[in-house]
């Protein structure tokens, strides 16, 4: 570890060499002498050092108090260079006993120990010829893009995971909101040197009728040892997701809103928010809060992007709003000169191939030609399909002349009205005063079915009923109809 002066250009260039193959300073995990040699390096790394500046970035990550807990004992920095390790070291070894002190290494020997050691050193290489080779593999995370908000993710990541190739291991995998109700699933693998990611990608683009691309969130060599924690663990997903979010936010569009008192900064704001939900992530935060704070008069509806996230932060009342994930930082921290130069440096040690968004236009002609044509054959397929069939979700209260009316043969009048495109649900019968009780049911209807239509047809059992309420009506996906018409929440809620 003989990295000298680390305060100097010199120093700096020999702890590159030293990391060239190591991810720690020592060991395999962060330890206190990762963050002794951290807290001595007074500024960041220049990009050409790169094992230091993915080195440091790295630690960088953690804060103190995450670092005070790492592993080993604090040394002095000078225990983590050579000349005073190795002193340290030679004193230990200086307490051995003299059987074990016997270097079958030295050339030092009488005849008898050098045809010792030949014959040990010919015994070891042909046993160590026997053993295969260990095989190379490394752990991928995977970013697995939707075409739209409707596609069914579960069923996405049960075709991915069906994909079986000699040499590949799925891992762990979470979803990930992007925008607009969009998710994208992001997943870990292993996959020995055999297997090709261009083959792994085209297997999975095979299902084009869900997915639209896949990107490389993260690629690293894994340690036989590590392949297991790497597969199992989110913290992998969320380490690839910070790359993800650097690029998303700061390197296509930055946060240059100037001045939110000026009509100017408010329709620079608007651009911004453009293809965004919030000022940082996925979740309110801090800097929406600052930014709201920042504006004194509502967006006008022209700015119908600003407008959208102002209403959306305005609905929250202040103590909520302080609750907001992250930490508070000025206006100008979130503007994009002060902004962009904080998170370059951090940029800088992304590979190209984190920075490859299949939801942007920034390709290469080939990779344009590719999306072209993939888009086109989606939308042609689609095109074919019959529209989906707008649904409503309905809670009706059905109320009875008196407390004699027998409610049970009214529920049955009821449900005997058969109209194509109407589904009855679930029921309950709610008590309401001096023995009342009114019919609470659930339906669904098509578009087709007027509720003109449907309440005309329910009184007519007019010796039973005397009216009809809609408690509820909202818009039902498909994939929540079954469950509108079977849960008896819907008629509490309702209620």
């Amino acid at each position: 570890m003989n990295f000298g002066d680390l305060q100097s250009d010199d120093g700096l260039v020999l702890l590159n060499s030293f990391l060239a193959d190591k991810s720690y300073i020592e060991g395999y995990c962060p330890s206190q002498g990762d963050v002794v040699v951290f807290e001595a390096i007074k500024n960041v790394p220049s990009a050409d050092l790169e094992n230091v500046l993915r080195w440091y970035n790295h630690i960088s990550s953690f804060d103190d108090a995450e670092r005070q807990k790492f592993q080993g004992q604090r040394q002095s920095l000078e225990y983590y260079k050579r000349q005073d390790n190795q002193e340290k070291h030679e004193s230990k070894l200086s307490s051995v006993n003299p059987a074990d002190d016997f270097d079958l290494f030295s050339n030092n020997d009488n005849e008898e120990e050098s045809e010792i050691r030949k014959q040990r050193v010919k015994v070891h290489i042909e046993k160590n010829a026997k053993k295969p080779a260990p095989i190379a593999k490394s752990g991928i995370i995977l970013d697995i893009k939707p075409w739209d908000d409707e596609t069914n993710m579960e069923e996405l990541e049960k075709n991915v995971r069906s994909i079986e190739l000699d040499g590949l291991i799925w891992g762990t995998s979470c979803f990930v909101p992007i925008a607009y109700g969009i998710r994208i699933l992001k997943i870990a693998c292993v996959i020995e040197d055999k297997v090709s990611t261009d083959l792994l990608e085209e297997r999975i683009t095979e299902f084009e009728d869900l997915i639209q691309s896949v990107d490389i969130a993260l690629f690293r060599n894994t340690p036989q040892n590590e392949e297991k924690s790497f597969l199992q663990h989110l913290s992998f997903l969320e380490s690839a997701d910070s790359f993800f979010l650097f690029y998303l936010l700061f390197s296509k569009n930055k946060m240059n809103f100037g001045d939110l008192q000026s009509d100017d900064g408010l329709v620079l704001l608007n651009n911004f928010l453009a293809d965004k939900s919030y000022i940082e992530g996925y979740c309110p935060s801090q800097g929406d809060v600052v930014v709201f704070e920042a504006i004194k008069k509502v967006p006008s509806a022209g700015l119908e992007n600003a407008l959208r996230w102002y209403n959306h932060i305005s609905s929250f009342d202040d103590a909520e709003r302080q609750k907001f994930q992250g930490q508070r930082q000025s206006l100008e921290y979130y503007k994009g000169q002060d902004n962009q130069e904080k998170h370059e440096s951090k940029l800088s040690s992304v590979s190209p191939a984190d920075n490859f968004d299949l939801f942007s236009n920034n390709d290469n002609e080939e990779e344009s030609e590719i999306r072209k044509q993939r888009v086109k054959a989606h939308i042609e397929k689609n095109a074919k399909k019959s529209a989906p069939i707008a649904k409503s979700g309905i809670v009706l209260d059905v109320k009875p002349w008196d407390d004699e009316t027998n409610m049970e043969e009214l529920e049955k009048n009821v449900r005997s009205i058969e109209l194509d495109g109407l589904i009855w649900g679930t029921s309950c019968f709610v008590p309401i005063a001096y023995g009342i009780r009114i019919l609470k049911i659930a339906c669904v209807i098509e578009n087709k079915v007027s509720t003109d239509l449907l309440e005309e047809r329910i009184t007519e059992f007019e010796d039973l009923i005397q009216s009809v309420d809609i408690a509820l009506f909202r818009n039902t996906p498909q994939n929540e109809e079954k469950s509108f018409l079977q849960h008896l929440s819907v008629l509490e809620s309702a209620d």
